[in-house]
């Protein structure tokens, strides 16, 4: 121990070496570790997961839903197909903090805000964006990200300490920003699934198409981005 304490070049560069190949060993072994993680997870536990995270946005950031009653039995009943087999259950909520969204909790329930409903209009694309959720809960991706989260966490905190500093803000921005990156690889994933599902069911898949068309052309409606993103020729 002792001649550890001593420094020298050659020691720091054996260290730092060491260092680097844990952190990447790791780094690969967090997905591994996630996957292998979510397969042992009983559907139970993830059930129970997702009732509890709608339990609280529920209490905190949820509304009673302004839809009329006639509406919400609409979009439910031509949902009915692609939901029958899932047993998942879906929630309308008013919400000034979501906004115009859906979310699929980990094995359920989907949350669909009054503002989707109003924004999109119609009710086929909103089964669209219901497939789309329940390809996310098929999938499990709340699940995935919740564990991948977990594992770099983890690996921050063995790197950098858990102490308040620069490198663990510096670390922080670092796994927002590798979620942000599985976010979107799982959402391009739920979109092919749930073209599967809609074809499975005899529903036209490009109902996701044109939902996604459409929440675009509304949401770049007065803004500068309206004259690019509004052009329906490079959907």
């Amino acid at each position: 121990i002792r001649n550890l304490e001593i420094f020298t070049v050659k020691k720091g560069l054996i260290f730092s070496l060491i260092l680097v190949i844990f952190i990447i060993g790791f780094r690969a072994s967090v997905p591994i570790l996630a996957s292998f993680a979510v397969k042992v997870t009983p559907q139970s536990l993830e059930k129970m997961i997702g009732r509890n995270a709608f339990e609280t946005l529920e209490d905190n950031l949820l509304l009673p839903s302004d839809l009329p009653q006639w509406k919400i039995d609409a979009i439910k009943q031509r949902s009915k197909p692609i939901l029958e087999n899932s047993n998942v259950e879906i929630k309308f909520k008013k919400s000034d903090f979501f906004g115009a969204n859906a979310i699929a909790f980990p094995g359920g329930p989907i949350l669909i805000t009054d503002d989707l409903v109003q924004l999109l209009g119609n009710e086929d694309l909103i089964v669209g964006v219901v497939a789309h959720e329940i390809a996310h809960i098929k999938l499990r991706h709340s699940l995935k990200l919740i564990y991948n989260t977990i594992g770099a966490g983890v690996l921050a905190t063995i790197v950098f300490g858990s102490n308040e500093s620069v490198l663990e803000e510096i670390s922080a921005l670092g796994i927002n920003a590798w979620a942000m990156s599985l976010s979107r690889k799982a959402e391009i994933e739920a979109d092919l699934a749930a073209t599967e599902i809609l074809n499975e069911s005899s529903i036209d898949p490009r109902l996701i198409l044109d939902a996604l068309r459409t929440l675009v052309d509304k949401t770049c409606e007065g803004t500068d981005l309206e004259a690019d993103c509004g052009d329906s020729a490079d959907w």
